[in-house]
């Protein structure tokens, strides 16, 4: 039963069919829907995922309607599984994560409102044109990437003021340091040449001499993040839709840094006819919260950090107002190989009258019965459905239990059977069968 024929046989029984009764009777709808997949624990349709890994990246999005995920996740070609691993067990077992290869492992590192946090390369300049560096110079620059500690060695070159540029793109800085003092003062920029995150000061041979600066977090100018600015553009996206960014960045004057992980919001307002030629954000972020629509659009969002051409952070699907993406990190670390995985789908708000509840067509009858007595509650006394449910205990009860039977939840999912036995947990399948690879000893 679609979304339109629940409402359209609930407001015909009622007696009114304007569109704010139907309005009303669609929160109804996906009000008792939400009731119900909480009371029965319903764990979602079962649906696939398909991840194609990069060699070298550590974490990756999962898809965003993605309630649990079924273990364990399959490489085809490999013919591995990959099971899941708490991040705690994870970190106090893997401090540098650097192994590569087929992946064993994944963490669930939650869920953000970007697939990818901003992130930039960082670039070593010789202060002085008269001078450069004289002698060669190795910077360590340590850092986060994508959830990944990372350490790089950059070897700095002499008589240019083209020092040198990192091969990776760093999220958060913890240190810069020097093999030893420079003979030229040293200025570190990230996203271009718009933030200067480090600065040390060369070596003064005096006299008396002067030991030059060779750590940033020590050094007078200080270590700070990079922060991008964030660019949206939208395609056949409402020229009125407000989009409102918030997460935590640098406060700046011109190039310097004055104060570091602040928390941020800004809004941002077309000021065109539209959205396609894209939108800048004024603040810079260092790592963002979330990124919302003050209301349904029919077009998509493209946010992408710096620029038109950096790179992708997430997509704002028509409908959506706002992303909430799990992040898995997988380990050894991929080198490209294609993982698939099955999970179960987390139910959203129905909006569309062709669209039909999440669930097994038998408990659509269900939906509409208890909507119908909700809205029937409301139209004549303005219950809501809490009331409506608490006035009618056993029979939601005796429902609830029929609901469950039909979708096979009648299991207790807290019953351990013991040795090394998992939980019989909604991951392991819709059913309350008991797999041998789960409990046996």
């Amino acid at each position: 039963m679609t979304f339109g024929e629940m409402k359209d046989l609930i407001a015909n029984r009622l007696g009114d069919t304007s569109a704010n009764t139907k309005t009303r009777i669609g929160e109804f709808i996906n009000d008792i829907m939400f009731r119900i997949s909480d009371d029965v624990q319903y764990p979602g349709e079962v649906r696939w995922g398909q991840i194609r890994t990069e060699s070298g990246r550590f974490s990756y999005p999962l898809d965003p309607d993605v309630g649990s995920i079924i273990e364990p996740m399959i490489v085809s070609e490999n013919n591995a599984n990959i099971w899941a691993t708490p991040v705690e067990t994870f970190n106090a077992n893997v401090q540098n994560p650097t192994s590569t290869g087929v992946p064993h492992n994944f963490m669930l590192y939650g869920n953000y409102g970007v697939e990818r946090q901003p992130s930039s390369t960082l670039t070593f300049t010789a202060e002085t044109s008269a001078a450069y560096l004289t002698a060669e110079v190795t910077a360590t620059i340590q850092g986060m990437v994508d959830f990944r500690n990372i350490s790089e060695s950059l070897t700095l070159a002499t008589g240019v003021a083209a020092a040198g540029t990192t091969t990776n793109r760093f999220t958060t800085i913890d240190k810069i340091s020097l093999s030893a003092a420079p003979t030229d003062s040293i200025i570190v920029k990230s996203n271009g040449t718009a933030l200067k995150v480090a600065y040390f000061v060369a070596t003064d041979p005096g006299p008396p001499e002067v030991p030059g600066e060779t750590d940033a977090a020590t050094s007078a100018y200080g270590l700070f993040n990079p922060g991008s600015k964030i660019h949206i553009i939208g395609t056949n996206a409402d020229a009125s839709r407000k989009i409102t960014i918030t997460g935590y960045g640098p406060l700046v004057d011109g190039i310097d840094v004055d104060q570091d992980n602040v928390y941020i919001e800004e809004e941002i307002e077309p000021t065109a006819s539209n959205w396609v030629s894209g939108k800048t954000s004024e603040n810079r972020f260092t790592t963002v919260e979330s990124i919302s629509v003050d209301s349904e659009s029919i077009g998509t969002f493209s946010v992408r950090d710096e620029t038109v051409a950096g790179r992708r952070m997430a997509t704002i699907p028509p409908k959506k107002r706002s992303l909430d993406i799990p992040i898995v990190g997988f380990y050894p670390i991929p080198t490209g190989s294609k993982i698939n995985y099955q999970y179960y789908r987390t139910l959203t708000p129905l909006t569309i009258d062709s669209s039909r509840p999440a669930m097994d067509q038998r408990v659509h009858y269900y939906i509409r019965k208890w909507a119908e007595t909700a809205v029937n509650s409301w139209y004549g006394d303005s219950s809501g459905v809490s009331e409506t449910i608490q006035n009618s205990i056993p029979s939601w009860r005796q429902d609830m239990q029929a609901i469950r039977d039909i979708l096979g939840l009648s299991a207790n999912p807290n019953v351990v059977i013991g040795g090394r036995a998992r939980n019989i947990s909604r991951k392991y399948g819709s059913s309350a069968m008991l797999d041998p690879g789960h409990y046996s000893n």
